[in-house]
């Protein structure tokens, strides 16, 4: 039987997170410098925030926020912190995120709970294909989930595509977590060596910092590609640092789950208002039963839409659909509005080495985008620009240039592959 909240009545979960609401906020108001001065400026007495409806009472708080004041959001002395973990800032410099030991346990539960959302069992083997260091708390989370649900685990890291194979014969996995386009390189090599994939045993893949459904939940062109060559059930994921709680596919794919009982989320508009069902918005967190930095009405910046919360799985909680942009990288081209990843999404559809989308300011403060694109195939580039120009409607500016010249654009030390950059 699954643990999760999620399955409980409509009301049930609203009273639980009401209790698990003023826990919270009784916690901040008394640990956490940040909110302690947000209060007082905004004259919010906690002792009134009882229910879900009070909480919108409670102003939001930015990645700026987060990132200009980091220190001020821990809740806890440095003592008391297990281990530190790092997100991208809005000024560039890592934004520290302190976890306690109850973190960390509230950590493993979280995947616990996204395992069991992907039907995984303690008689699976799950191959880990992502790094767990470098203050990178969602291998840390992976592990810990894994070590939980009580399967077997190989921690195979970021390897070669051959050496990902050898370990999946030799260990007998049957369930990867990776990031998707790391797929496709282990796919070109299993074609280039003669390697059958579907008799390697693999049954399922918890796709991990890629989305892998277009914005109506159907598989994207990155799914396609994967499964266009292997046998195998993809369930996609969402999930950042500061989120500390991930959401889930189930079997079914229709949308990303919540687990209720960690996090609250709202979609909000630009007037911090609940979007409407199948509305897109922004992300809005709100943590329960965290101790090192918990957020308050925490706007992540992710742009996702709105799904109905009945399930076919029984589940009764809010459900997402994947993440269709970052609410700071909205473009303005030629009167047109869109985000970057109606780009990226386009340009997995071709064979490429590797692209870069920069973005940069026009003299007269409009947004000029330029596609850097390195190939080593041949490539229909008038197919290109014509399905760019047409899902756009606006004719994109390819440019041709080095493996080298992309990289020395993007950012150094990035723990994700930079596909835009704005300048």
């Amino acid at each position: 039987m699954n643990p999760s909240l999620a399955f409980h009545s409509p009301e049930a979960i609203r009273n639980e997170q009401e209790r698990l609401l003023r826990k919270q906020i009784e916690y901040v108001a008394a640990h956490s410098p940040f909110y302690k001065k947000l209060f007082s400026d905004n004259q919010i007495d906690p002792r009134t925030i009882q229910s879900l409806e009070d909480l919108k009472r409670i102003p939001t708080t930015s990645k700026d926020d987060f990132a200009n004041n980091n220190e001020l959001f821990l809740a806890v002395s440095n003592l008391q912190i297990i281990d530190w973990c790092t997100t991208s800032g809005t000024t560039g410099n890592p934004v520290m995120v302190g976890l306690t030991e109850n973190d960390l346990q509230r950590l493993a539960h979280n995947e616990y709970l996204s395992f069991l959302t992907a039907e995984l069992t303690q008689n699976d083997c799950a191959q880990l294909m992502l790094t767990l260091d470098k203050q990178f708390m969602a291998g840390m989370a992976y592990y810990l989930g894994l070590r939980k649900i009580g399967c077997g685990i190989v921690r195979s890291g970021p390897g070669t595509p051959a050496a990902q194979i050898d370990i999946i014969k030799r260990h007998k996995v049957n369930v990867l977590v990776a990031v998707p386009s790391f797929l496709l390189k282990i796919i070109s090599f299993a074609q280039g060596t003669g390697i059958d994939l579907n008799s390697l045993g693999v049954e399922k893949i918890i796709c991990i910092g890629e989305a892998v459904r277009n914005d109506d939940l159907s598989p994207n062109i990155l799914a396609t590609k994967i499964t266009d060559h292997w046998n195998v059930k993809l369930y996609g994921t969402f999930a950042s640092t500061e989120m500390q709680t991930a959401f889930t596919e189930d079997i079914h794919g229709d949308g990303y789950f919540l687990q209720p009982e960690l996090l609250y989320a709202e979609i909000l508009d630009d007037n911090n208002n609940e979007v409407a069902e199948g509305e897109t918005g922004e992300l809005t967190i709100t943590h329960f039963d965290l101790e090192g930095t918990p957020l308050i009405r925490y706007r992540t910046g992710d742009i996702c839409r709105k799904l109905s919360s009945q399930s076919k799985s029984g589940r009764n909680t809010l459900k997402i659909g994947p993440v269709i942009g970052r609410k700071n990288q909205l473009i303005k081209l030629n009167g047109t509005t869109l985000y970057p990843n109606a780009i990226i999404q386009t340009l997995k559809e071709y064979d490429l080495d590797d692209f870069l989308v920069v973005v940069e300011k026009s003299a007269v403060q409009t947004d000029e985008v330029k596609i850097l694109i390195t190939s080593s195939k041949a490539v229909n580039y008038e197919l290109m620009i014509q399905q760019l120009q047409n899902r756009l409607r606006v004719k994109p500016v390819i440019i041709h240039a080095t493996k080298s010249e992309l990289d020395a654009l993007r950012p150094r030390d990035s723990r994700k592959l930079i596909q835009v950059i704005f300048r």
